[in-house]
């Protein structure tokens, strides 16, 4: 799938949060990457280089000149504004397609992915292929294949994974965004 990232020129693209907590009364907030978060695109093919600036948040398997290749993309947000004490009783992630260059094709293939909870620490502007943190596959979230090559993702349920992120901040350090199956030709 391919996605507007947090570095996209379009702010109305950028991938968002919305999280429905209570403290009393209960108050809904929305978090984009590009403002209270960071992002990043991860790909073998050049596995020392640093995508945290791209404005695409790509999950892929394909081939490069010949060359099969894999990207996957990581995202995680400041969940500080939300009061200590606060309880996550709602999330949903949205993500909007964004066409990046003219003759893309759009979301291909058997696209199936998840979003899983990354176990590490990462920085937007050092991570790696090499480098890229763990994930675990406790509490991941199924995405199904797209029904549509220019579809957005909407209103995905990540109600646990923010629990954990915001509950857990020394455990959990954002999501990661992979292929269930990373072979060629598929995108998401």
């Amino acid at each position: 799938l391919m996605f507007a990232s947090g570095d996209h020129e379009n702010p109305l693209k950028w991938p968002k949060l919305e999280i429905t907590y209570t403290t009393s009364p209960l108050n809904t907030i929305i978090i984009q990457s590009g403002q209270e978060g960071k992002d990043a695109q991860l790909w073998s093919i050049m596995p020392d280089n640093n995508y945290g600036n791209t404005p695409k948040f790509v999950a892929m398997g394909w081939t490069h000149y010949g060359e099969p290749g894999v990207n996957r993309a990581i995202i995680d947000w400041d969940l500080s504004i939300i009061p200590e004490g606060s309880q996550i009783v709602n999330a949903k992630l949205n993500f909007y397609f964004v066409c990046l260059e003219p003759n893309y094709f759009g979301h291909t293939g058997e696209n199936e992915a998840y979003l899983n909870l990354i176990t590490e620490p990462w920085e937007e502007d050092d991570v790696t292929w090499n480098t890229q943190p763990e994930v675990t596959q406790d509490f991941q979230v199924y995405l199904p294949p797209s029904t549509d090559p220019y579809m957005d993702y909407t209103d995905i349920d990540v109600t646990v994974l923010v629990q954990k992120l915001f509950g857990e901040p020394e455990d959990y350090h954002g999501l990661m965004l992979r292929l269930l199956n990373e072979n060629p030709y598929r995108c998401l």
